[in-house]
């Protein structure tokens, strides 16, 4: 019985001496100094590899065998612990357990990777674009001055040529129009348009000396259409061809007669029933358009060649007799 007794005590302790080791192995952990470690299944460099750890993982050590550490390992895919053999010179100890004082591991260099250098990048001045050509529709308001004229069958008149009679009737033109942009595009306008022609002569007759001032006032509503060919984007000079179908809303002649022995007469005639409403013609002009980003401002001066005979054909004095239109017309606009 008494032998009973000294072996149980014995047994109790040899665990209280031994069990502090125990806590004081379990309570010490690593941390993975190099870029990466081997865990192998026995403490020899011999040993196989069951798996790596990385950089800066923290392992459980369950015991010490020399310069290798038994550790446990993260649980796998089924939630087992596996346990392996890592060399104390892979790692740096996190405890501070007193423990067994033991030789102090080699430093591992861990090799450094120098940045690389990166190179100044070239820096490539854009340069400034050209303005492309507008492509789109625009619209234009203009109004300006016209000088009206006219040429017909009969050149002179009693002997007198009529030419040196002849002068421009001032009027007015002013309206909108639509364009399409490129480098040639169409223009058509809706105008009122003022045309006409004035004679102003000194005539002597029957020892009286005439001066008379007369003048044909034409009121129109013209469409011209024409092409217009731009040079260069933006500003621009440009220049215009085409035609025009206007209709006469109105025409008079304005006359003034002064003799030299002091009489004198004036008045008016309307002789819109005595013409032909229609009158075509030929267009030809230039201008130029300045860009300013949203609004061009546009100037121009165009030559319109009518070609309808004013008179009908009833009110003919020869078969051959016509009266037709020629105008200048000098115009600012905006186009937007």
């Amino acid at each position: 019985m008494k032998k009973i007794v000294f072996i149980s005590l014995m047994l109790f302790m040899m665990i209280l001496i031994v069990n502090p080791l125990f806590i004081s192995a379990s309570d010490i952990k690593v941390r993975v100094a190099v870029e990466e470690a081997n865990i192998r299944l026995n403490p020899d460099m011999t040993g196989s590899v069951i798996t790596t750890v990385p950089l800066g993982a923290v392992l459980d050590v369950r015991n010490k065998k020399g310069d290798w550490f038994e550790v446990n390992l993260p649980p796998d895919d089924r939630g087992f612990v596996r346990q392996g053999f890592i060399h104390s010179s892979l790692v740096e100890v996190l405890s501070d357990t007193p423990q067994e004082k033991e030789p102090e591991p080699k430093p591992v260099r861990i090799p450094q990777v120098q940045p690389q250098r990166e190179e100044p990048r070239q820096v490539y001045q854009t340069q400034p674009k050209y303005r492309v050509m507008d492509t789109g529709t625009k619209f234009k308001l203009l109004g300006g001055l016209s000088l009206g004229s006219e040429y017909h069958s009969d050149t002179d008149y009693q002997g007198y040529y009529e030419d040196d009679w002849r002068k421009y009737q001032m009027g007015l033109v002013g309206g909108i129009g639509i364009e399409s942009g490129g480098t040639i595009g169409v223009e058509m306008d809706v105008l009122y348009f003022q045309k006409g022609v004035k004679y102003e002569a000194s005539v002597a007759q029957g020892g009286e000396t005439i001066d008379a001032d007369v003048s044909l006032v034409i009121d129109e509503i013209s469409v011209p259409v024409m092409l217009k060919i731009k040079f260069i984007p933006g500003t621009t000079p440009f220049l215009l061809a085409g035609g025009e179908v206007a209709y006469i809303l109105s025409s008079k002649i304005n006359w003034n007669y002064e003799l030299s022995s002091g009489y004198s007469e004036s008045g008016t005639e309307d002789i819109i029933e005595r013409i032909n409403r229609l009158d075509y013609g030929a267009v030809f002009g230039a201008g130029f358009e300045l860009y300013t980003g949203g609004t061009t401002f546009v100037i121009e001066g165009r030559y319109y060649y009518g070609l309808a005979n004013l008179i009908k054909e009833e009110e003919k004095e020869t078969p051959d007799e016509y009266v037709k239109t020629k105008t200048i017309a000098f115009t600012a606009g905006i186009k937007f």
